[in-house]
């Protein structure tokens, strides 16, 4: 059976939130966070010397539907059983566009207009080399790539910090948008808060201006 809210509740209303809550509830993730490498805010340059430069995250500040896309994508996707028995070793998700339109505010229409909507918020993140995008019957496959724009492969960050510092990773709480953040934080402030929780220090100090 089909469990999108999309069709069980074909004669509701469904909000985002109840949207974004089915995707958090399906991704399973024991944790109740989504891991995010830090070289999708700031990325380093391969060589013996630490040099930085910002990630991915700067082309997706000017949208925040995209950006919202783009997490959920990395909340959702997962290597595992799928159905009928059909086995995904490469990170991809399969929804409706309405599903994604809705849970992202790119779009609540209703009349077939969000698929052309999602697709050029999808056109973006291809662009960009975060994801690749497959047909799958009457929807797309949406696999997702490396945080820092490379175009290889997703593989699970470590974290080991004997490790490449391209695996250093924070995480999103679900809380972001359990809590309404997704919406009541503006993308200054959203900048910010994926700044600071990339950084290893846990803690910092907001001075007022006097």
């Amino acid at each position: 059976m089909n469990t999108e809210l999309t069709v069980l509740k074909r004669d509701k209303v469904v909000s985002q939130g109840d949207t974004i809550r089915m995707l958090l509830n399906e991704s399973k993730r024991s944790s109740r966070a989504v891991p995010i490498r830090r070289a999708f805010v700031q990325d380093t340059v391969p060589g013996p010397r630490l040099v930085t430069q910002p990630g991915p995250l700067r082309h997706l500040l000017r949208s925040p539907e995209r950006l919202e896309l783009f997490l959920l994508v990395h909340c959702v996707a997962a290597r595992g059983p799928l159905p009928h028995g059909r086995k995904d070793g490469n990170w991809g998700v399969t929804r409706r566009s309405e599903t994604w339109g809705r849970a992202a505010g790119i779009s609540f229409a209703t009349d077939g207009t969000t698929s052309a909507a999602v697709s050029r918020h999808l056109a973006k993140l291809k662009k960009l080399k975060l994801i690749t995008t497959a047909p799958d019957g009457r929807m797309t496959r949406i696999t997702k790539l490396h945080e820092d724009g490379s175009g290889d492969p997703y593989t699970l960050p470590s974290g080991n910090k004997e490790g490449s510092r391209k695996d250093i990773y924070f995480k999103v709480p679900f809380e972001y948008w359990e809590q309404d953040y997704y919406k009541s934080l503006t993308m200054p402030a959203k900048a910010m808060l994926f700044i600071f929780m990339s950084q290893r220090s846990r803690s910092f100090v907001l001075h007022k201006e006097k």
